[in-house]
Formats: C-alpha cells, structure tokens, sequence
C-alpha cells in the first residue's frame, strides 16, 4: 500500500500549500526546516485530519496510475440545467402564444388539458427560457418524450 508521505513528495509546493490550508492546519513553527516545502510534506504526513483520499485528488494522472492503476478514475462534474416548475403566469403566457393550440397536431386544448414542453429537451442541453417552451397537449407531450422531435411526432400521428 502507497504510504501518505511517499505521495505528498510527488505534489508540488503549490498544491502542498492548498491541501494544507484546506485541511486548517495549525502547527507552531519550532521546529527548523531548510525549505517549506519539506516542512508542509512533514507536517501533512503526520497530520490525522490529512487521508489519502485528500491527496489523491491533488496527484497529476500520470501519478494516480502510478500508485493506483489505471482503474482510479478523478471525478468529472457535470454542469446539467435542472428542471423548472413554472408559473402559472408563464404557463398561461405560453398557451397564449400558442392560441390554445399545441404547437404539434394543432388540436384546440383548454388549458388543464394541455403542457409546457421544451423543445430542445433538457437532457439534450436545452435551457428553461421562455424561447424553448411549446404548449402541447398531453398525447403529443407523452409521444414527444425527450427523444424525438417535433416533426418526428408529426410524421406518427398522422
């Protein structure tokens, strides 16, 4: 198994300064070293609030497949949009636009009857903004999911 002070050596002062200021730690400086960087390496190898998981995340991939294989994989965060439950206002602006009408068969709706869409889907990296909302009745809207697109529905339905 990898030792915490064989991987803090691989960091560089930079890093070795962030993981030591997120990690809060508070040491009297008595002790005489001959550069920071050997103190900081010191000081977080003995520290118990460092693991290894908290230097992982610092080592360059060339070293987490040095020390950990190739199966270690860094997180990689998503920016995703969230989905958005609007106003009645909105709601009601959209069946307007639309004159009651859903945006695909063209069948007149009541406005229970009926459901903003977006149409560029969300999973496919649409936005909640006004511009990318359709009103649709409900067969459409279900037909439609996120996986097809307005003309596909068309084609099926007619």
């Amino acid at each position: 198994m990898t030792n915490k002070r064989e991987l803090l050596k691989t960091l560089s002062l930079t890093k070795l300064r962030k993981l030591f200021k997120e990690k809060d730690i508070n040491e009297d400086l008595f002790e005489v070293y001959w550069d920071e960087e050997e103190w900081l390496i010191d000081k977080l190898s003995r520290s118990r609030k460092v693991k290894i998981e908290d230097v992982k995340k610092y080592l360059t991939k060339a070293n987490l497949e040095k020390y950990f294989g190739k199966k270690t994989t860094v997180k990689k965060t998503t920016t995703r949009t969230t989905r958005k439950k609007f106003s009645r206002a909105v709601e009601k602006a959209i069946w307007d636009k639309y004159k009651h009408r859903c945006a695909i068969c063209g069948v007149h709706t009541g406005f229970s009857y009926g459901e903003i869409d977006h149409i560029k889907p969300l999973a496919k990296g649409g936005s909640n903004s006004v511009g990318n909302l359709q009103w649709l009745c409900h067969r459409c809207n279900k037909l439609k999911g996120s996986r097809r697109t307005n003309t596909e529905v068309k084609k099926l339905i007619t």
